[in-house]
Parts: structure tokens; sequence; C-alpha cells
């Protein structure tokens, strides 16, 4: 099994975890939910709530999303080591239009 490391900018993770579900973009990484949501945590990311997902998905109205605080220098990049559970997915594509919203940034 590959144990690869990824290293994402920490404003590309924030675009991840506000495009889609952590379930996703954690399986992507080799990782799990729970896992993605601690880097976010370390990172000073902000996540999306419980029930988030849900009311987009039934056209709720969901707010704004929380900005991204700018961190200090040498700050901006993360690693990601998958966990070794979902290594096979480590070099899956990101969708076209999730990858959209990271070429945005």
């Amino acid at each position: 099994m590959r144990t690869t490391e990824r290293v994402v900018a920490r404003s590309e993770l924030y675009a991840l975890v506000w495009a889609e579900p952590m379930g996703r973009i954690a399986e992507r990484f080799g990782i799990s939910d729970v896992g993605l949501r601690k880097i976010c945590d370390r990172a000073d990311i902000p996540v999306p709530r419980a029930g988030y997902w849900m009311k987009v998905a039934h056209g709720k109205r969901v707010g704004r999303r929380p900005t991204l605080r700018p961190r200090l220098q040498g700050e901006d990049d993360i690693v990601i080591s998958p966990s070794g559970i979902r290594a096979a997915d480590i070099d899956a594509e990101l969708p076209d239009d999730i990858a959209s919203v990271v070429a945005e940034l």
C-alpha cells in the first residue's frame, strides 16, 4: 500500500471543504473525514457545520461562509499523510467543478 504525502495550500483546502462534503474530500486524500476535520482545526480553516450539506441539498439558506484568516508566513502549506485505508484513491483527479473553484483562488 502506498503512503504518499500530499502538500496542499491552506487556501486550496479551504476552497475544497466549502465546495463539497468532507467525506468526499477525505476519501481523495486517503484519510477519514474526522482526520480531515482535525487537520482543518490545526490549520485554523473554518469548516461547514453539521447539517450544512443537507441544507444545501434541500435549497435552504445556509448563510455566509466564514473568511479564511491569514496565517503567519511559512504556515501556508499543509502536509496530508494518508492513513492507508484509502491510499488507492490518492491520485484521483479533482472533478472539473471543484478544480475550477480551486483555480479561482
